[in-house]
C-alpha cells in the first residue's frame, strides 16, 4: 500500500476548511446553524484550525430525535460545526481509499449505491425482473414495531395483510380479536360474526354496545373501540 504524508496538515489547512464549510451547507444554507456559523465563518473556521492544530479538538454530542416514516428510526445528528470536520477529514482521505476498493464496492461511493449495486446484479444474470422488486411504502410500512401481526395458517402477518386477504377492515380484525376470538375465526368468519353488540366493561362500568358505552361517556364509538383495542376495556364474557 502506498504511503501517503502530510494528511493531518491538509485536513486543518484553511483552504480545506472553507470547501468542508460550503459542502457541510449544502441544501440547509438557511437553517438555524448553519446560518449561526456563517454569521462569523471565518472565526469559527479559525477556531476549528486551531482546535485541530493544537490537538485539542473533541466531537460535541450528538442530537437525537424520531422519525416514523417509512419506518420507526432514532435518528443522531452531529451539530454543524463538528460536520465541517467530518468532510474536512472526507476531502482528504476519501480520494485515497476510493482507489483501493474493488469496483463492485457499492456503499457510500460516489457514482454506486443501492440501486447501482442491484442493476449490476441484474446486468450479471443473477436476478431478473421476475424474481425481484422493489419495497412499496406499504410494504415497507408494514416493519413497523408497533405493526399487530396475527398468526394465520401458520404464517405471521400484519392486521392490514390479512384483512386484503378476507375482504375485511384491519379493524373488524382488531375488533374481533379483542372479544377473543381465535385468530384464524377473526380473520376469515362472516361479517354477521362481529361481535359488534356484545356488552363492554369501560371503567369498572357495564354498557349494553359500544354506542351506548360511547353516548353515556360523551365520547365516539370509536373511541371505545380504540380502548378495546389497547386493553383500557373489555367484552363481558
Amino acid at each position: 500500500m502506498r504511503r501517503h504524508n502530510n494528511l493531518y496538515s491538509r485536513i486543518h489547512d484553511f483552504e480545506n476548511l472553507h470547501l468542508a464549510f460550503r459542502k457541510a451547507s449544502r441544501v440547509r444554507r438557511f437553517t438555524s446553524e448553519v446560518l449561526a456559523f456563517r454569521e462569523n465563518l471565518e472565526e469559527n473556521l479559525i477556531s476549528i484550525q486551531d482546535d485541530l492544530i493544537t490537538g485539542v479538538y473533541e466531537p460535541s454530542p450528538y442530537r437525537t430525535f424520531t422519525i416514523y416514516e417509512p419506518k420507526e428510526r432514532i435518528i443522531h445528528v452531529a451539530p454543524f460545526r463538528d460536520r465541517v470536520v467530518h468532510h474536512a477529514v472526507m476531502n482528504i482521505i476519501e480520494p485515497i481509499w476510493d482507489r483501493l476498493f474493488i469496483y463492485d464496492t457499492y456503499a457510500c461511493r460516489k457514482g454506486k449505491g443501492t440501486h447501482a449495486g442491484v442493476n449490476r446484479t441484474i446486468s450479471q444474470g443473477h436476478y431478473t425482473p421476475n424474481n425481484c422488486r422493489w419495497a412499496t411504502r406499504a410494504i415497507q410500512a408494514e416493519n413497523k414495531r408497533n405493526v399487530r401481526n396475527v398468526k394465520i395458517m401458520g404464517i405471521t402477518m400484519s392486521l392490514v395483510k390479512a384483512g386484503k386477504m378476507s375482504g375485511l377492515h384491519p379493524e373488524t380484525i382488531a375488533l374481533r380479536l379483542a372479544a377473543g376470538i381465535e385468530e384464524n375465526a377473526a380473520v376469515f368468519a362472516g361479517p354477521k360474526t362481529s361481535p359488534k353488540r356484545r356488552p363492554v366493561i369501560v371503567d369498572g362500568e357495564e354498557y349494553p354496545s359500544l354506542s351506548a358505552a360511547g353516548r353515556k361517556l360523551g365520547v365516539t364509538r370509536n373511541a371505545i373501540f380504540n380502548r378495546l383495542k389497547y386493553g383500557s376495556a373489555r367484552y363481558c364474557k
